[in-house]
């Protein structure tokens, strides 16, 4: 049984105080998509009686530590792993059992979101709407259009989405905000090894802000199912870890990821692009978060 029918009755009453209609279609207007948190207290015991003893928050230090940086005007970054379309609901859920405190600093994330997260179904829109995103038009959007003048049109349209996103990012990042993006664009499909690579495009990112935190996902309430859309992939109990490493100079990280490259390339290694290969160190220290527990 999918998440829909194992928790009917509760979706059912959060989609009756949700507003899975409003911003559903993506525009340049509405990229920005502050979160509606009604459902959050309605969501909280669905996660807790997933969760097993020993989930937690660690290194909750160091994410403050990014708080901080933030409040005092640096632009801020996480690169998290990605493995789940409850990753973020179980991110909050844990902050939130904190205390007040650590809620608040969780509430000042943005998320940077696809836009299939907003289109895809009512009851995916239903559970990413509790958390303030900034919603953009990912590659692989532009990568499935139609030949011809319609896919011109869209393109042109997921363009504009793309800039207007941007132009928000700028003026949020300085603005004690701390932004989250998964290198990775998608979930990890353990069928599809590309799904853990981190995407050349996300590169951009590290260029356009200062501070940087690493996260580990350890754990995963609802694995995603080959051929299964959010609404029908089933949830299970599971002990979930998120693991922030130490906040990181973004260019200090850049310059060493060159600087390997440049060793490793004079060597004769037969390696990626320079853009893709900091990508790769990225997702190499996402890995390394996981230490022994890495299966």
């Amino acid at each position: 049984m999918g998440l829909a029918d194992i928790f009917s009755e509760v979706i059912e009453k959060m989609l009756a105080q949700s507003q899975v209609q409003q911003d559903r279609v993506l525009t340049p207007d509405n990229v920005f998509q502050e979160k509606h948190d009604v459902n959050r207290t309605v969501m909280y015991p669905i996660v807790q009686k997933l969760l097993l003893e020993g989930s937690g928050i660690e290194g909750l230090e160091n994410l403050a530590k990014l708080g901080e940086i933030a409040g005092q005007g640096g632009s801020c970054l996480i690169l998290a792993e990605h493995l789940s379309n409850f990753d973020v609901p179980v991110f909050w859920t844990l902050m939130h059992a904190l205390g007040e405190e650590s809620e608040a600093l969780f509430d000042r994330i943005v998320f940077i979101a696809g836009r299939k997260l907003n289109e895809e179904s009512a009851v995916v829109k239903l559970f990413t709407e509790m958390f303030t995103r900034i919603v953009i038009s990912p590659k692989t959007f532009e990568d499935d259009l139609p030949d011809g003048a319609e896919g011109e049109q869209l393109k042109a349209e997921a363009q504009a989405i793309n800039m207007a996103a941007y132009r928000k990012i700028r003026e949020l990042k300085k603005a004690g905000r701390i932004f989250l993006v998964y290198p990775t664009g998608t979930r990890f499909r353990p069928w599809e090894p590309a799904t853990g690579r981190g995407l050349r495009e996300v590169e951009g990112y590290l260029r356009s802000f200062d501070n940087i935190c690493f996260m580990a996902c350890i754990g995963n309430l609802m694995p995603p199912e080959q051929g299964k859309e959010m609404a029908a992939e089933t949830p299970r109990r599971d002990r979930v870890v998120m693991r922030f490493g130490p906040v990181r100079s973004s260019e200090s990280f850049r310059s060493d990821a060159l600087r390997e490259y440049g060793l490793r390339s004079t060597s004769g290694e037969d390696l990626p692009d320079e853009k893709q290969f900091v990508m790769d160190c990225v997702m190499r220290e996402i890995a390394a978060l996981h230490g022994a527990e890495r299966v």
